[in-house]
């Protein structure tokens, strides 16, 4: 069964995947990923009907983002990062599109990261007010929400200047390719190519900014709200001492705090890493290390998807086994 679907993704009409063991452990990845996702989409729906909860609504939008992702991502898009030549390939069936449909491809995926985010502060925003300032989830202050509106704007500005700044499949091919028999293997097969660099590299830069200026928002946004929490956490924490009261508020914020650190673990730092490799070591002599770890990024993506969405499973069982105590607790009393 795992053999077929290998088969189907990686060498027919679905894919063209390069003849690399990378490629098919990603594919294999990819497919159990979504299958996790799905299952973890339709629990937090269940979950959405059953308590009206905004949080649980929200999550489950977000989950949902979360298999298109990986769609477009490992299934449908299959990119493959060639940096710090300016260059990636998609092998997927997006590939019929031609090169322009790879860019796309491309830019939604990036526009679907940043998405993820944002979704992280957003909901870590959402119970700040909902424990902190005792308002509802979607109640954000004046700053909250100019902060979340620039993040919103920068992304959109950044997903149409890396569609702008991509080159011709012949001015890439002839930048890029021709001279490098490596690179040269990945013409035999039919993948479309997206290239940058050139003329058009101030626009690649211009880019970066505009994605890293968000990001850093965000970050500032998202540590605030932390130093926040865990200031609050020790206060109740204190407060449950003193008064011998078990309160489950502690629990769950612990919970969310950790599932806000995936992100930052998982993502931050991949983009940031591919960032210094652009800006300081794109020379052809540091090649032989940039190409197969920045390449990476992708790896950390999926391994983001399939970890948070672990962790939402490992949450939901903690809460029913805890309620499962509190009900044995009342039981005994009664």
């Amino acid at each position: 069964f795992l053999h077929f679907f290998m088969y189907l993704f990686t060498k027919t009409v679905f894919s063209s995947c390069p003849n690399e063991a990378y490629c098919r452990y990603m594919t294999i990845l990819g497919l159990f990923t979504l299958f996790v996702q799905i299952f973890v989409a339709f629990m937090l729906l269940k979950e959405w009907k059953k308590t009206k909860s905004s949080y649980a609504r929200f999550l489950a939008v977000v989950r949902t983002f979360h298999i298109f992702m990986n769609l477009l991502c490992f299934v449908i898009g299959e990119i493959r990062t060639l940096l710090p030549r300016k260059t990636i390939i998609c092998y997927g069936i997006i590939r019929y599109l031609g090169d322009y449909g790879c860019s796309i491809s491309l830019s939604l995926i990036i526009l679907l990261i940043l998405f993820e985010l944002f979704a992280v502060v957003y909901a870590f925003n959402g119970q700040y007010n909902i424990m902190c300032r005792k308002v509802g989830f979607y109640d954000n202050t004046l700053i909250q929400n100019i902060n979340f509106i620039i993040f919103i704007i920068n992304s959109s500005v950044a997903f149409f200047i890396l569609n702008f700044s991509l080159l011709s499949r012949e001015e890439g091919i002839n930048l890029w390719y021709t001279s490098d028999k490596t690179m040269k293997l990945y013409l035999k097969e039919y993948h479309a190519i997206i290239t940058y660099g050139g003329a058009k590299d101030y626009l690649l830069f211009i880019f970066i900014l505009f994605v890293a200026f968000p990001i850093i928002a965000s970050g500032i946004h998202y540590f605030i709200i932390i130093k926040t929490m865990i200031k609050f956490i020790c206060q109740l924490q204190e407060h449950n001492k003193q008064t011998s009261i078990k309160n489950d508020y502690v629990i769950e914020l612990k919970n969310h705090i950790a599932n806000a650190l995936l992100p930052f673990i998982f993502l931050f730092w991949p983009f940031l890493y591919c960032v210094v490799v652009l800006i300081f070591f794109y020379d052809e002599k540091y090649y032989w290390f940039t190409e197969p770890t920045t390449n990476t990024i992708t790896f950390f993506v999926i391994i983001y998807a399939l970890v948070s969405a672990l962790y939402v499973l490992f949450f939901k069982y903690r809460s029913i086994k805890r309620k499962k105590r509190t009900k044995a607790g009342r039981k005994t009393i009664i």
